[in-house]
């Protein structure tokens, strides 16, 4: 009987919560001068990866703050057949428990990625130059970045990464270069790689490549990381993070800029971090621990 009183708490403070969010958040943004920041940030293409309702509304507030109007892309439900499915498209070598939740969940997250840079990669008003941003429902603004700070540092790694059509905002247990770094009112881009996919900026002509590069990259032979002890080829995060290391990094924004809540495995970087406090991790944290051990 308890459990019910608490459930039935649980969806009442639902049914208060979500229509203060929808009222806040429901207002399109407004017409903005010609030629400026603003006006540059509202054209980007912004994708939120969300099957929440209350973490999509919650990220979609703090990319209106940026001027980014965001739209949310639903990643299809994590079943069994949708991971066997990718699994056999992709003719893993490994032996992958397809029975596993989580397993499932990443599967997923992966037939997402792989349909919106198709989507991406046939838009028809972007030109082949163009950004578009992918976000994951779990981000904050780094503290210390001002609205109008955050967007001059997110359009100058735009400006940057252009020729490679790959930018990453935010990244976890990083590996950079530092030799290749740049600096601009105080913040820093360098080459790095990642193991997370929180915050990422793609062009529309990488996006016509990137699966099949992302899945390459996994039969690359790294002398510095033994990658065949724990990898996991059906990861977005793992993976991009062996592309980065197949392509000489990914260049980031901001990787002098440390969030307070970086875990004891590494640290996270970048404009966005994931918000752990507010956004629990849908990934088993035990398996990234294992993964990272054998680094």
């Amino acid at each position: 009987m308890r459990w019910a009183l608490w459930l039935l708490a649980w969806v009442g403070l639902y049914a208060l919560i979500l229509p203060a969010y929808q009222a806040e958040l429901g207002v399109e943004l407004a017409e903005v001068p010609e030629g400026t920041d603003l006006e540059r940030m509202a054209a980007l293409p912004v994708y939120v990866i969300s099957g929440n309702e209350l973490r999509w509304l919650r990220t979609k507030q703090v990319l209106a703050s940026l001027h980014l109007l965001a739209q949310r892309i639903h990643p299809p439900k994590a079943t069994y057949k949708l991971a066997e499915e990718g699994y056999k498209a992709h003719s893993y070598d490994k032996d992958v428990n397809l029975d596993d939740a989580t397993t499932q969940r990443e599967f997923s997250l992966l037939a997402t990625w792989e349909r919106l840079l198709q989507h991406i990669a046939g838009d028809p008003d972007m030109a082949e130059s163009d950004f578009a941003l992918i976000f994951e429902d779990d981000i904050a603004l780094h503290d210390d970045l001002s609205h109008a700070a955050a967007r001059r540092a997110i359009l100058h790694g735009l400006d940057i990464a252009r020729d490679d059509g790959l930018l990453t905002l935010g990244i976890c247990v990083p590996d950079c270069q530092n030799v290749s770094a740049e600096w601009y009112e105080g913040i820093q881009y360098d080459k790095c790689a990642s193991l997370c996919s929180h915050a990422i900026a793609v062009t529309k002509l990488r996006a016509v490549t990137l699966m099949d590069q992302l899945h390459e990259a996994i039969h690359i032979d790294f002398k510095k990381w033994e990658y065949d002890s724990y990898y996991h080829g059906h990861c977005i995060d793992q993976l991009l993070r062996l592309y980065a290391y197949a392509h000489g990094g990914t260049w980031t924004v901001a990787s002098n800029l440390r969030s307070d809540q970086s875990p004891p495995w590494g640290d996270e970087l970048g404009v966005f971090y994931q918000d752990r406090w507010r956004s629990k991790s849908t990934i088993n944290a035990r398996r990234t621990l294992r993964s990272l051990s054998q680094l």
